[in-house]
Formats: structure tokens, sequence, C-alpha cells
């Protein structure tokens, strides 16, 4: 909708084309982002709990409280960024997409040539 400015019945058509004819791209970058998100996770789970045993240690466990906050700020940042970036992919796919399909459609409707006089 927001890429062509149309209704969202000709963008769920529209949708549906592109991702029947450019299954390949659009998987490989649904793959990588989950890959990215699920190691984001993973390494944002294994601070917290590094971080979650310090706090048990008397006076030190008081240093670990702005180091947590310091993580969850980071872990949203990075959550944020892959989420721009995926979109940023789809979108740089469906540009391609569309410009394929108007060449091809121009190709395909046989533009006369000027004719000579």
């Amino acid at each position: 909708m927001a890429a062509e400015d149309c209704s969202v019945a000709k963008a769920w058509s529209r949708m549906g084309a592109f991702v029947r004819q450019q299954r390949r791209g659009v998987s490989t970058v649904f793959g990588v982002v989950l890959a990215l998100v699920l190691a984001a996770t993973g390494v944002s789970l294994l601070a917290t709990a590094a971080l979650g045993l310090i706090a048990f240690v008397p006076f030190v466990g008081l240093a670990v409280l702005p180091l947590q906050l310091l993580a969850w700020i980071f872990r949203g940042v990075v959550f944020q960024f892959l989420g721009l970036t995926s979109i940023g992919a789809y979108l740089r796919l469906y540009r391609e997409f569309v410009s394929e399909r108007a060449r091809s459609s121009i190709l395909g409707a046989g533009v006369p040539h000027a004719v000579e006089s």
C-alpha cells in the first residue's frame, strides 16, 4: 500500500504476485533475518544470565544493574535495526520486481516505432 499508494485489495494481489515471482529472494531475506533474530536473542539471554549470576555477589551486584539496563537497551536497538534492515531488503526486492514487470510489459506490448516518411 505504501510503496505504490493503492488500495488494500490491489496491494494484496500485488503482494501475492511478488511473493510468487520472487520466492527465492523473499525466502532468503526471511531466513537471514530469522537467523539474526535468533542469534541476537541467544546472545541477549546469555548476557542476562551471566549478569544475573554476578548480581548475587554482595556490593558487586549493585554495579550489575546499570550493565543489565545497558544490555537491554542495546538489545532493543539491535532488534530495531534488524527490523529496518529487513524492511529495506524487502523493499529493494519489490522495487526490482516492479521495474522488471514494467520493462516486460513495455517489451511485450510491442511499442510501435516511429515510421519514417
